[in-house]
């Protein structure tokens, strides 16, 4: 019983801490351009933290509305910290799907010179598919362009997709590694990568 009362007392902590952070500014974090400038990438990730095993679905889902938020709110932050500092620079957030496995990837990603370029040909092909509802709700989520994209696995050799028999059923394409030996791709999902219209 004591540890259901401090679990509860942790989840609720962290909820406060976490709405503290979506929306005021001395709780922001910033784009470190030290970072930048050595790795020409920098990210504000989506942490699992103590919420990621929660069963209540309608806690989870407000964790999750809330880390949109915390995107959303960063963002445009960023974006004057980017614009003042490069020319051309690569700022988005990338929604990965609302589902537990899938949501923790989501992110708010920026790049500069080598690594833009890099981030603006990750996703191939755009798919027609608005966003899912959940996060279409999220106030300030329209102020942004949204595309989907299909995210795919790192790949798979011939012999590995052949013995793992549970990924037959997953959709796939045929390809080849950066050596050029043949291999296979995974479909993990879709991802919504929102951008300023500007941009």
């Amino acid at each position: 019983m004591n540890w259901t009362r401090k679990r509860i007392r942790g989840l609720r902590r962290h909820f406060r801490h976490l709405q503290q952070r979506a929306t005021r500014a001395s709780k922001m974090r910033l784009v470190d351009l030290t970072w930048l400038a050595r790795f020409q990438q920098t990210f504000l990730t989506v942490t699992a933290g103590p919420w990621a095993s929660c069963q209540e679905v309608p806690r989870y889902q407000a964790f999750r509305a809330l880390w949109v938020q915390r995107l959303l709110y960063t963002f445009p932050h960023w974006h004057a910290q980017l614009k003042r500092r490069y020319p051309t620079f690569y700022l988005a957030i990338q929604l990965h799907e609302p589902t537990p496995d899938r949501f923790c990837q989501s992110r708010l990603a920026a790049a500069v010179n080598e690594r833009r370029r890099l981030y603006e040909n990750t996703y191939g092909v755009a798919q027609d598919s608005p966003l899912p509802a959940e996060y279409a709700t999220i106030p300030g989520i329209e102020a942004l362009e949204w595309q989907a994209y299909i995210k795919w696995s790192s790949s798979y050799s011939l012999e590995e997709f052949a013995q793992a028999t549970w990924l037959a059923n997953t959709p796939h394409k045929v390809g080849s590694t950066d050596q050029g030996e043949p291999c296979i791709f995974v479909q993990l999902g879709l991802v919504w990568v929102g951008q300023a219209p500007n941009l």
